[in-house]
């Protein structure tokens, strides 16, 4: 692991925070162009799967239920994979770890598009081989907000990690359509090319990104981002530089309320995300006979709506103090009115429309749980917090959404019987929605109280700092 170790063996640079500050733009953007096109790109990896689904039931007679156990396979790897490799990335160069996982999971895909080629329909391998790239993929957004966290104050994290945010919904948006066209020219409309392509992309810039921008300020010489913006530690930060991995975990995370509150209310909102993003495809053609384009679309314009939701949401939050999950209840009030439509529509524009709305809303929490979990924990347990909520969503939440959802839609079944009801066809899906979006409610509620009154203290120490100390922003 040592090549993941920072580099902190610099000269430090004589030049004052001023300077550091002005300089800090061009050095930072390097950065964080990296984890940003890195994650967008980890998304052809893993959104290609589910714009293949049609066509991998067209061409090699794959049912619903196959669909669904291949995806579950991902779901649990991935959701493992968080907290676990999580653990061990924290104190580690993320940067250097993004662009890796990423040329691995590239390579991943090239084998499964070509295990299509070759074998064709092997369920049980491609469940392994979609399992691994789960476990892959899994820490690329910890690692990435490990990075981003290093190089933004906690004042301006909103902003720059929801900007972040935009990057998978982006890839997402484009996984499908680059999949598809990559398909059509280079592969004869073999589905095994929409692996392949993909692939080659991530491996690609894996290898680039090892060689652009720097995991921390400090392997430049500079301070920390704190000491570089004149803002006060947190006193959690302070303490837990004293403390090991192990004492840090134990305090800040597995003894504190409003993480789990954090986490149960993720997997009811991974099961909103998921439920429409990984199944938009088949429930168009399924049950509105919409046409395979018009199903390639739907991730589109699902994605679509997420990237202004990511885009907005986080400096909204700032704007408000830091008031994330407050934004993330209102959001989540408004929801079923998007669901609703989407439920509701039989024209394709009626459809594109709603899961704009969807994707809009979704990633309001979404995006904001994964910012507010940080909030909650110092810097040096900054990647296994992150990962804790998408553990729980993609264990539970996203398991439900695949499995239980896929149970119920496929005519091949009988359906899901929950509380002495049998839901059964696509219709039914939504009943799991709503009462995930009222759980979801209920859960974050409480930490939005306790929310408000840590940021109504940070106020007051930064204000208070500044005053004892002169500082020109820049």
């Amino acid at each position: 692991m040592s090549f993941f170790n920072f580099n902190y063996n610099f000269k430090r640079e004589s030049i004052t925070h001023e300077q550091q500050r002005k300089n800090w733009k061009i050095e930072f953007f390097k950065t964080y162009m990296v984890v940003c096109l890195g994650y967008a790109v980890m998304y052809l990896v893993r959104n290609n799967f589910k714009a293949a689904q049609p066509f991998m039931k067209e061409q090699f007679e794959f049912t619903t239920t196959d669909l669904g156990w291949i995806g579950l396979g991902f779901s649990i790897s991935y959701g493992i994979g968080r907290t676990l490799i999580g653990y061990f990335f924290d104190g580690k160069n993320t940067k250097k770890i993004l662009a890796v996982l990423l040329g691995i999971s590239g390579i991943l895909a090239i084998i499964i598009g070509i295990t299509l080629a070759t074998l064709g329909k092997t369920i049980g391998f491609l469940i392994i081989l979609w399992t691994i790239n789960g476990a892959i993929q899994s820490t690329g957004g910890p690692c990435s907000a490990s990075t981003i966290r290093r190089w933004v104050t906690d004042t301006r994290r909103g902003t720059w990690q929801g900007i972040w945010n935009i990057s998978h919904n982006i890839g997402g948006a484009l996984a499908g359509i680059i999949a598809l066209g990559a398909a059509n020219i280079f592969f004869g409309g073999n589905v095994y090319g929409m692996f392949i392509f993909p692939g080659l992309i991530a491996l690609f810039l894996g290898i680039v990104g090892l060689f652009i921008g720097k995991g921390d300020p400090r392997e430049l010489g500079w301070g920390s981002i704190e000491e570089i913006f004149e803002e006060p530690s947190v006193s959690s930060e302070m303490e837990a530089s004293s403390m090991s991995k192990k004492e840090i975990v134990i305090k800040y995370i597995i003894k504190n309320p409003f993480i789990w509150l954090l986490c149960f209310a993720n997997i009811f909102v991974y099961i909103l995300r998921i439920g429409v993003d990984n199944w938009a495809p088949l429930y168009v053609t399924e049950s509105l006979n919409f046409s395979g384009t018009v199903a390639v679309n739907t991730i589109f314009f699902f994605e679509i709506g997420g990237f202004v939701g990511s885009l907005v949401w986080g400096w909204i939050s700032d704007k408000l103090g830091g008031r994330r999950i407050f934004l993330s209840v209102v959001c989540l009030i408004v929801m079923p009115f998007a669901y609703g439509m989407y439920q509701t529509g039989s024209l394709v524009i009626v459809i594109y429309i709603s899961l704009f709305l969807i994707g809009l809303l979704v990633f309001g929490p979404i995006s904001l749980i994964g910012i507010s979990v940080i909030d909650f924990a110092p810097k040096q347990a900054t990647t296994v917090a992150s990962a804790i909520p998408g553990t729980f969503g993609y264990i539970f939440g996203d398991a439900i959404a695949k499995v239980a959802i896929a149970r119920i839609a496929d005519p091949e079944e009988n359906g899901l019987k929950i509380f002495g009801r049998v839901l059964h066809g696509w219709n039914d899906q939504f009943i799991l929605f709503y009462v995930s979006i009222a759980a979801a409610v209920l859960l974050l509620v409480f930490v939005a109280i306790e929310e408000n009154k840590r940021c109504v203290i940070r106020k007051k120490q930064i204000e208070q700092y500044r005053k004892e100390n002169s500082y020109e922003a820049v």
